[in-house]
């Protein structure tokens, strides 16, 4: 939750449909690993709960830098971190209060993206991403 929020009622159920499709896309891609999903939190909840070795991505419409690339050490064997903004998007105030707290401003490119479907954007990027990298390293 951030300043431009529009409070909805979060649902658990709804949550916990999330997790399972999660869950379920996860097993049946064969991936190691099943991204965690929680639900609405403060901004600075989630700037809090970073750990300090992971890479952290705020993804924003003003931002000019792309994603990563996997070479080097950028996603080797760390946990990745990614905001996104509500649909009124992250106020410039949110966006600085973000890259202090060490996370790397990103663009998705010149369209504004809907959240649910920056989520599946982003999501699958970094997947590409991270099979690029583990590619790159067994060649």
């Amino acid at each position: 939750t951030s300043e431009r929020t529009v409070p909805k009622l979060a649902s658990d159920a709804k949550l916990e449909r999330l997790r399972r499709i999660s869950r379920e896309a996860s097993a049946q891609s064969g991936a190691g690993r099943t991204p965690e999903l929680t639900g609405p939190r403060p901004l600075q909840a989630s700037i809090a709960a970073a750990p300090d070795r992971a890479l952290k991505l705020a993804f924003w419409e003003r931002a000019s830098a792309p994603l990563p690339d996997a070479r080097g050490a950028a996603f080797e064997d760390r946990e990745i971190w990614a905001v996104i903004g509500p649909e009124g998007g992250l106020s410039d105030a949110e966006a600085l209060q973000l890259q202090a707290a060490g996370y790397a401003l990103t663009s998705l490119g010149t369209h504004i993206l809907r959240a649910e479907t920056a989520c599946v954007v982003i999501a699958a990027l970094l997947l590409d991403r991270l099979l690029s990298s583990a590619s790159s390293q067994h060649d």
